[in-house]
């Protein structure tokens, strides 16, 4: 309550006009400005460029992760205690988020008390009802959650389809297809599996390819908060042989309960699974999103910093994704991890969990990894494109991302192909290739390419940095907390009692072991205060990733007018999303909620909070 009521003045103090995405805060320190109009080029070993990057190498040293304070369980820092001129730098970045996150925050607290005096959350008595918990949406939100979650989320979050297809859409990056011949993790009763699946045993779905498994009892080595609790759970999940619908199989919780729960079950022990399974699944998609995209990024960029020219034209458009990036992961040591702070207060395990977990997905579940989470490499490694067995219906995160990776990479290619004549050109170009060794080896960044010797090489390169700020953050973070990922009852934090020891809940039985109306309006506002609504049609949405006022003039005729053909696919993809609609199934895109968390409109181009 102390950094709401620190927040709420902040934000009357700071103005409330909107902040250019080139960040002016560090416009002098690239040399950018309205009279500035050399042309970007590229400098085979030109002296007087050298003299300058050599200059800043030395003002950047490595240091150590900001959050895990080690390199063995997180990526390089700038080390801004041994540096000043880093220092100013992450702090200039810093000041810029910090501005416009006050201000955010001065909101969502005001919504967080009218929340909680709209639904009585200071007498602490329970909801009656699962529908009443619909009451947290009902107007208090107008400002951060404008148009309440997702259509469909709250009114079929009870849908299995609801709950499964969710693993193909605001959390994609666990699901896997088992491989035939896989030994199963558990067992489930071949009786409810035939039932479920229209005559197929387990070992039918395992040999047609049609399973699918997500494990996250990794999560049983944290240690829960006293008073709150949470499973560590693994899941089957199976494609149905006749509707071809992805549909959940059975859920294990594992931690303090040996039951293995179906959609055969009681609807409210079935139910519970299913909340219990949500809540392991966004704790791993939160710290999975600050190690893939944040750490990474961080150390990628890092690299450029000490390695390439303010006039390198790949320089700058890296620069122009990385807006934001070293002041994240700073915010969120001083303000989200902290002692007392966000995380302690909602989730079933506290901030100093947090960091011990996002350091285990670097170490052992290669969460940092580069080149292993380009969007086709990772979807064919989990069997979920590629031939392996039957193809998915649908899916929406691949029909949304590849609509819009496919337009990034045509601008990308544009800047590539036009100023590399040949591929001989990128291995002169130094560089480029002083980053790419950088990256790689000083870096250590872990599966960074060590060789980048052909145009193509150096646009998937690219497209994934851009992928990874843009399409990867939008999903996991952003604006998907609040419109999906954080909805209650269907999505919690953390329980209130202990996991049950045998079936047959009751409505009343489940809603006792959610969280209080007073830690529930905390998480959504949490949730609320990582949204960013008031980016729609502004120059920090996706739509205007390449429209740089101040770097896109100096770029070539072909880059500017490969910027405007992104703008006109991307307007016309925000338009497809904004008409989406339920079919006369109930269905969007498979699902029984409409997803439009990546529309361009709205959706940042960069790595925000």
């Amino acid at each position: 309550m102390i950094q709401i009521t620190i927040a709420l003045m902040l934000a009357h103090s700071i103005s409330a006009a909107a902040q250019l995405a080139n960040a002016p805060s560090l416009n002098e320190f690239f040399g950018l400005n309205q009279n500035t109009t050399e042309p970007f080029s590229i400098a085979y070993r030109s002296l007087e460029r050298q003299a300058a990057i050599k200059q800043r190498k030395a003002e950047f040293p490595y240091g150590p992760d900001i959050w895990t304070g080690s390199l063995v369980t997180g990526l390089a820092f700038p080390d801004i205690n041994a540096s000043t001129k880093a220092s100013d730098f992450v702090m200039a970045q810093f000041n810029d988020l910090f501005g416009e996150q006050v201000k955010i925050l001065g909101v969502t607290a005001v919504e967080v008390n009218s929340t909680a005096v709209a639904t009585s959350a200071a007498n602490d008595q329970p909801f009656e009802t699962l529908e009443d918990f619909y009451k947290l949406y009902q107007g208090e939100w107008s400002t951060s959650i404008p148009n309440g979650p997702f259509p469909g989320v709250l009114r079929n979050g009870t849908n299995d389809l609801t709950f499964s297809m969710e693993r193909l859409s605001i959390q994609p990056y666990s699901v896997r297809r088992l491989p035939s011949g896989q030994e199963l993790a558990f067992a489930v009763d071949d009786h409810i599996v035939k039932e479920l699946s229209g005559g197929l045993t387990l070992a039918d779905l395992l040999r047609q390819q049609r399973l699918f498994y997500v494990d996250y009892r990794d999560q049983g080595q944290l240690q829960v908060t006293p008073g709150r609790f949470a499973g560590a759970c693994d899941a089957f999940f199976y494609l149905h042989p006749k509707t071809g619908d992805f549909l959940p199989l059975a859920i294990r919780p594992n931690a303090g309960s040996s039951l293995i729960y179906t959609p055969a079950d009681g609807q409210y022990d079935w139910l519970y699974a299913k909340i219990l399974f949500n809540l392991n699944d966004l704790w791993f998609g939160q710290w999975f999103h600050l190690t893939s995209t944040h750490e990474v990024i961080d150390a990628v960029y890092l690299a450029a910093l000490r390695t390439m020219s303010n006039q390198h034209p790949v320089f700058n458009m890296l620069t122009r994704l990385s807006l934001q990036n070293f002041a994240v992961r700073l915010l969120g040591v001083k303000a989200l991890v902290n002692p007392g702070g966000p995380v302690d207060m909602v989730f079933a395990w506290n901030g100093s969990e947090a960091k011990r977990y996002a350091g285990y997905l670097v170490q052992e579940r290669g969460g940092a990894n580069f080149s292993s989470f380009y969007l086709d490499n990772d979807l064919k490694a989990r069997g979920l494109i590629g031939g392996q067995g039957p193809e998915l219906k649908h899916f929406p995160f691949l029909e949304d991302s590849k609509r819009i990776t496919n337009s990034i990479r045509r601008v990308l290619k544009t800047l590539i192909y036009s100023y590399y004549p040949s591929d001989r050109s990128v291995c002169w170009d130094t560089e480029l290739q002083d980053w790419i060794w950088e990256a790689s080896g000083p870096g250590q960044v872990p599966m960074f390419p060590s060789r980048v010797r052909t145009r193509h090489e150096l646009l998937d390169l690219l497209v994934h940095y851009a992928y990874l700020v843009s399409v990867v953050h939008g999903v996991l973070n952003t604006n998907d907390l609040s419109l999906a990922q954080f909805v209650a009852p269907w999505h919690v934090t953390s329980f209130s009692r202990p996991l049950p020891t045998q079936k047959g809940l009751t409505e009343k039985d489940l809603i006792d072991s959610l969280p209080p109306k007073a830690q529930l309006i905390q998480a959504i506002g949490l949730a609320a205060a990582f949204a960013r609504p008031s980016f729609k049609n502004s120059d920090r949405a996706l739509i205007n990733m390449f429209n740089d006022t101040l770097r896109l003039p100096r770029y070539n005729d072909q880059v500017r007018h490969a910027n405007q053909e992104f703008q006109d696919e991307m307007a016309a993809f925000s338009n497809e999303i904004q008409a989406r609609r339920f079919d006369r199934n109930g269905l969007s895109q498979g699902m029984p909620f409409i997803w439009s968390v990546l529309d361009p409109s709205i959706v940042p181009f960069y790595l925000t909070i």
